[in-house]
């Protein structure tokens, strides 16, 4: 989960997950499993699927890739 800039709130929390096939990907699962795990301040307002997320060689997942294409896709929906 990265932040993303919100108008209302300043950041919101969007989920960048990693279904094991993409034609799997249940948003509406998601949505509801983080409802009784997750405070509503913690939960993320959008799911964004990828192939793959971007990780160091060392295999850490790298935040700032994830960030800048949260804010990307912020930005072109504000359009």
């Amino acid at each position: 989960m990265v932040p993303a800039p919100d108008p209302t709130t300043g950041q919101t929390p969007v989920a960048f997950v990693q279904p094991a096939h993409l034609d799997d990907f249940d948003e509406h699962q998601l949505v509801t499993a983080c409802i009784t795990q997750l405070a509503g301040y913690k939960r993320p307002t959008r799911f964004i699927p990828l192939q793959e997320l971007p990780r160091s060689t060392i295999g850490k997942l790298l935040h700032g890739p994830l960030q800048e294409q949260a804010e990307a896709l912020t930005h072109s929906t504000d359009t």
